[in-house]
């Protein structure tokens, strides 16, 4: 719906027929130890370093999750994950989330090879976790599916096995949970009185090659 590739993103595409788009976004950085300080905490990404990484830095930093902790906000983060990773679960504790989930939460038929636990299995903690929590909330869902090596536990949609191809079935893995996910909270009664933000933590090149420095 945004230009992206054809077929690959139909719950998405059909959840921005019904929201505000803001078309004129653009990623901080080119991973997620940068652009996870931009989406809490508005503040750019350096070129060769990170502040994530600098405790110093960051316990001065400002946090959209602070005023809302103040006004009784209870406030989650869910990762399939390592939140050790690059210092993010310092970073989250700065900003004050009080619940923090990540690869430790699963058995290892929910995970990959790799990094951590699939997404479906991480959006079905987070639903189970502010199903049940008191209200108001903030809660982040931070995904994984849609990363090198992109392995996914369905099968392909796209046919082919180059790393274009792998990027695009993750892709498609990881709406199609997100279609899953909505399915459920729309359900519930706090469904209605819940504002939900997509948008990702930083850009890549696949499909289409772009160079990291491109506006796409």
């Amino acid at each position: 719906a945004l230009g992206g590739e054809k077929g690959n993103s139909p719950h998405l595409d059909s959840l921005i027929n019904e929201s505000l788009v803001f078309t004129q976004c653009y990623a901080s950085g080119s991973r997620t130890d940068q652009g996870i300080v931009s989406i809490f905490s508005g503040f750019p990404a350096q070129p060769n370093n990170s502040i994530i990484r600098h405790d110093e830095k960051t316990d001065k930093l400002p946090y959209i999750t602070k005023p809302l902790i103040v006004k009784g906000y209870n406030t989650s983060f869910f990762y399939g994950g390592e939140l050790g990773f690059a210092n993010m679960k310092s970073y989250l504790l700065h900003a004050g989330f009080q619940k923090l989930s990540d690869k430790g939460d699963y058995s290892g038929n929910k995970m990959n090879s790799k990094w951590g636990a699939h997404d479906a299995y991480v959006m079905q903690r987070q639903f189970d976790y502010i199903n049940k929590a008191p209200q108001p909330f903030l809660s982040a869902v931070l995904t994984l599916s849609l990363h090198e090596p992109f392995e996914i536990p369905i099968a392909n949609h796209f046919e082919g096995n180059s790393t274009e191809i792998k990027f695009k079935n993750a892709a498609y893995y990881t709406d199609q949970c997100l279609g899953d996910y909505f399915a459920m909270i729309k359900k519930q009664p706090w469904y209605a009185n819940t504002l939900f933000i997509f948008l990702a933590d930083h850009g890549h090149h696949y499909p289409r090659n772009t160079d990291y420095y491109s506006i796409e």
